[in-house]
């Protein structure tokens, strides 16, 4: 479902659209000129879902993640076998169907 509204001042149009749990908020712009925010944008549209300096192959096949802050637990990293973790990516990515 797509929506659109004027926010509270009227003076812009904000967009959204959910499908299932996800949720795409698309009221960001910058003009032509705004060299620095425009940068900003591309590069966290361009960012990769994991960070790829922070995942390692262990020699039995498994693979670690280190995590950026630890658990409150204490854990540093996650384990996952090589299936386990394309799950993991797999649902990151948002369904394109529709209801």
């Amino acid at each position: 479902m797509v929506t659109a509204f004027w926010n509270s001042s009227a003076t812009r149009r904000v967009v959204s659209d959910q499908v299932e749990t996800s949720t795409l908020h698309a009221n960001v712009s910058c003009k032509a000129h705004e060299r620095e925010q425009l940068e900003h944008m591309v590069r966290y549209i361009a960012r990769p879902p994991v960070a790829i300096d922070r995942l390692h192959k262990r020699n039995d096949g498994l693979i670690t993640y280190r995590l950026k802050k630890k658990y409150r637990d204490g854990t540093e990293r996650l384990l996952f076998s090589p299936l386990e973790l394309l799950e993991k990516l797999a649902a990151l990515v948002p369904s394109t169907r529709r209801k």
